[in-house]
């Protein structure tokens, strides 16, 4: 028998706490099993013991003036804090207006729907395959604060602070072996709570997080349109035990977290360096073979896609992968690094909020998650290869001009440089390569990014066309695929490849940076080596940056159809074009179309040494110097080189009815696919959108129709 409770949940005869009546189909087993509880023997929750060998993450508090500029602090505390994966800042600037005021009043008519979590551990084998947030209901700020005091007020009959330790103790118990078996969260709902009110000075600081992707030293200003949770914040309210699973953030972005109000939050944290033996360990020790895809390295990755994997860090602990704990709390920020796992849960009623960054540094990690996004086939969130490239123009630029850096800024452009000469490198390799083996060049201003028909990677500075396939592929599928279109095969470039070959080889005569590419490339388990793209008796032959003389311009009836067009061909969450139409969208254009506005044949001889010169009139000698003491910073990359085949990128959170099971069989496509497109449903509910799935295109599309489930 059921009866309601004064929390508006409903319970059973037993005591034990019941979902609310309107978050679960009725009927469903899948969803009802989904909640049970059962002794996990692997986990051993019966001692608690290692709560108390978890050391604390660094805690940073800034005065004012290291205060002002969030980025600026963050290069000066990151290598000695990224050592760690997660840091805890204390804010010297307090709120003049609470966030429920800015929820309830500043953003009047505020709603969100809740998600419920079942409060268990799993074995994680084949019969958990069932998603694991579900519907819940819809909630103003305020009514959502009631009934997670009650929920907290029935339990402790306190509504006071209880202590963090008790707490810690009182979650793993209760997810183990208590009664609660589900509790509500409200995570990635659109929006700030950070006042816009003039007189609040948190609000008008740096550290806004409506603002901060926008700031000079982000990476992010760099994109053409918002993409929520990436460059705009999302919120978080969650109630006594609301979890957050094990997860990186997407293409290994740095994370910002402060806390508005309400109980405190635990985190638990891994290093980035410390990423793949985590990863190697839950795929031993938490999943079942049965729930595995593969036996290989990527087994454990499809499952964490889903970002729905609860298990405690004792697990971690006993295989000596280095744990931290963060306590959050009001007024509070935590900064996760790049590559860095983390969970955690609620102590209570609470609102969070969180955005994505990136500076300089990042970019060898993004192109570790670029190469990992190409081999799950997952579609990339950010257009990496552009941003890379946007990037090291303007460092040129500046550099020309004032060759002095500080110290942090000299680390971060450092990285830049070493990230930008790898690609650069390999992208002339390439097309030396095919263009010597009987490809064409020519060259195109497109402004619409083009994503790999193959791998799905993005492709800024140049594609491939061939007849084999209708829609473009990148450079490295070029290389490896046997290819017998031979003249038919087309290489187009972007008309500034030349300027950006001609930077790159400025940059690599910086002391270190040559060799830092290698290093990058073990890291990334760079495939397209030199010597697997050339043939042994073409190794000797080639150069870097030389001329390209194969004399093998195109002529037009060369061209296969809808060759160096600007046709859609794929999306990342409607790509720096908000108003690409449908015709755009699906457009085969004609060749005669393309060679007026879009395509420039030219002989296929790159004067390297001209536009070098042309560079370089107003040069820097390729070693910047510090402002300060010319240090160059923290190493480049940190000591671990492994196979980029032991990484792996976790999706938002997608969210379907409990009735529906999630077949693992089907994890890859569902969440690289659906999950972009319901970005776009988020981020432009105005219009609808279809997903055209198959051989040709594999991204989301805007359609006229709705589509029907």
């Amino acid at each position: 028998m059921l009866t309601r409770s004064g929390g508006g949940s409903l319970k059973d005869d037993s005591g034990r706490s019941r979902l609310h009546a309107d978050a679960v189909v009725s009927g469903s087993s899948n969803a009802r099993d989904a909640f049970l509880k059962h002794n996990v023997e692997k986990f051993n929750m019966s001692n608690l013991e290692w709560i108390h060998k978890i050391p604390d993450c660094p805690v940073f508090a800034p005065t004012k003036i290291e205060f002002e500029d969030p980025l600026v602090y963050l290069q000066r505390i990151a290598p000695i804090a990224s050592k760690f994966g997660i840091c805890k800042i204390i804010s010297p600037l307090n709120p003049s207006v609470p966030a429920g005021k800015v929820l309830m009043k500043e953003k009047s008519g505020f709603k969100f729907t809740t998600k419920v979590q079942p409060l268990r551990l799993s074995e994680w084998d084949a019969d958990d395959k069932v998603t694991f947030f579900m519907s819940g209901r819809n909630y103003t700020f305020r009514e959502f604060e009631k009934m997670a005091n009650r929920v907290f007020s029935q339990r402790y009959s306190s509504v006071g602070c209880l202590s963090t330790k008790y707490l810690e103790e009182e979650f793993w118990h209760e997810i183990g072996l208590g009664k609660t078996e589900s509790v509500e969260y409200a995570c990635d709902i659109d929006g700030s709570a950070f006042s816009s009110s003039p007189t609040d000075l948190l609000g008008m600081s740096k550290w806004n997080l409506k603002t901060l992707s926008r700031l000079s030293k982000s990476v992010l200003r760099l994109l053409e349109n918002s993409i929520p949770g990436i460059t705009d914040p999302m919120l978080y309210i969650g109630m006594l035990f609301s979890m957050f699973a094990w997860h990186v953030e997407d293409h290994y972005l740095y994370s910002i977290n402060y806390h508005h109000c309400g109980a405190s939050k635990t985190w638990y944290g891994i290093p980035g360096h410390a990423a793949m033996d985590f990863e190697k360990i839950v795929r031993k020790h938490v999943y079942a073979h049965d729930i595995l895809l593969t036996d290989g390295s990527d087994a454990a990755l499809i499952v964490l896609l889903g970002k729905t994997t609860m298990f405690p860090p004792n697990i971690p602990l006993k295989h000596d992968i280095p744990v931290y704990r963060a306590v959050q709390n009001p007024g509070e920020f935590v900064i996760t690094f790049p590559r860095a796992y983390h969970s955690g849960f609620s102590h209570g009623f609470n609102c969070g909020e969180a955005v994505n960054f990136a500076m300089g540094d990042w970019f060898p990690m993004g192109a570790v998650a670029s190469h990992r996004y190409a081999h799950l086939n997952q579609v990339p969130i950010i257009p990496y290869e552009k941003l890379l490239c946007k990037e090291a123009k303007i460092l040129f630029d500046h550099l020309l001009t004032d060759p002095y850096l500080s110290n942090g800024d000299l680390h971060s452009y450092y990285c830049v440089k070493v990230s930008f000469v790898h690609l650069m490198r390999f992208l002339h390799r390439a097309r030396w390569s095919m263009m010597k083996l009987g490809a064409r060049s020519c060259y195109s201003n497109f402004s619409i990014l083009i994503l790999c028909n193959i791998c799905r990677r993005d492709c800024y500075v140049a594609y491939l066309k061939c007849k084999c396939y209708d829609q473009p592929i990148c450079l490295r599928h070029g290389v490896e695929m046997n290819c017998h279109c031979g003249r038919k095969r087309i290489i187009v470039s972007r008309e500034d490849i030349i300027d950006l070959e001609a930077i790159s080889q400025k940059f690599e005569q910086e002391d270190g940076v040559l060799k830092d590419v290698k290093k990058l490339g073990r890291q990334i388990g760079d495939y397209f080596s030199r010597k697997k793209i050339l043939p042994k008796s073409d190794e000797k032959r080639y150069t870097p940056y030389c001329e390209i003389k194969f004399d093998m311009t195109p002529s037009v009836s060369d061209i296969p159809n809808k060759q160096c067009t600007s046709s859609y061909t794929g999306s990342l969450l409607a790509l720096e074009k908000k108003n690409v139409t449908d015709r755009n969208i699906l457009s085969s254009s004609s060749i005669n179309h393309d060679m007026d506005n879009h395509v420039i044949f030219k002989n296929d001889t790159f004067h390297h040494k001209h536009n070098i010169e042309r560079l370089s009139k107003k040069s820097y000698d390729g070693n910047p110097t510090s402002k300060e003491d010319g240090s160059l910073g923290p190493s480049f990359i940190g000591e671990n080189e492994d196979s980029v085949s032991e990484v792996f990128k976790v999706k938002r959170t997608i969210v379907v009815k409990a009735d529906k099971s999630i077949a693992l069989n089907n994890a890859s496509s569902s969440f690289s696919e659906h999950q972009p497109l319901k970005r776009l449903k988020r981020f432009h509910p105005e219009e609808s959108f279809s997903w055209v799935s198959g051989h040709d295109y594999k991204h989301p599309l805007r359609s006229k129709e709705v589509s029907k489930p």
